[in-house]
């Protein structure tokens, strides 16, 4: 028995029939609200507290056929005048606003960390240092595609795949051969040049002990 049943006596009912669909359900399916209204002689405000007579589900579906009537009708969702030009009216606009300027900082650090996380996976398996040059130091690091096929390799979109969306490829296509890390000096270099200057200086060192 919850708390709130405690205090206004409720725990008795363990199951409810919903007036939509008559179905017998538990009684957490419904919603238990609270309302205040003055007796009949305007006496003292009393408290009433109580369980919906229609199951969450069956509210949800009500409601959205509400929203949908309204749309239908020219209106905003919730039934007011929608501002002009828009599908909304200025409440919801207002609402929509407020919603997205409080959130946006938290998306963007969610999509921080979710980068972040792509990132250390796909580089614990190709390996935490350059391939050519040894770097270390992660910040530098990039995905090559080894034989410089990456301006060929495209999303279902049509555009080219870079950062977090590569990341998601490569894991989801479980990890192929066909890639490399590098550190981002190298992967320019040999994306503008066709060649690393780190390959030469290797082959003069090579000649050189030869």
């Amino acid at each position: 028995m919850s708390g709130r049943e405690k205090i206004y006596g409720l725990g008795l009912k363990e199951t409810k029939v919903c007036c939509e669909c008559s179905a017998e359900l538990s009684i957490n399916n419904f919603s238990f609200s609270s309302y205040a209204r003055s007796d009949r002689h305007g006496g003292r405000r009393r408290v009433t507290n109580v369980y919906s007579n229609v199951c969450k589900k069956c509210a949800s579906k009500r409601a959205r056929e509400r929203q949908n009537r309204h749309f239908a009708s020219g209106l905003c969702r919730c039934g007011k005048v929608r501002v002009e030009g828009r599908t909304r009216c200025v409440r919801c606009l207002a609402s929509a606003q407020r919603s997205r300027t409080k959130n946006i900082a938290q998306h963007r650090e969610s999509g921080i960390r979710y980068g972040e996380e792509l990132r250390r996976i796909v580089f614990a398996r190709y390996g935490e240092a350059c391939a050519c040059c040894g770097e270390k130091r992660s910040e530098f690091f990039t995905i090559d595609h080894v034989g410089g096929w990456g301006k060929d390799h495209k999303g279902n979109n049509g555009k080219r795949l870079g950062g977090k969306l590569l990341y998601r490829w490569i894991i989801q296509h479980n990890f192929p051969e066909e890639f490399q890390t590098l550190c981002y000096n190298c992967n320019c270099s040999i994306g503008h040049h066709g060649y690393c200057p780190h390959q030469h200086e290797r082959e003069q060192t090579l000649q050189m002990v030869a």
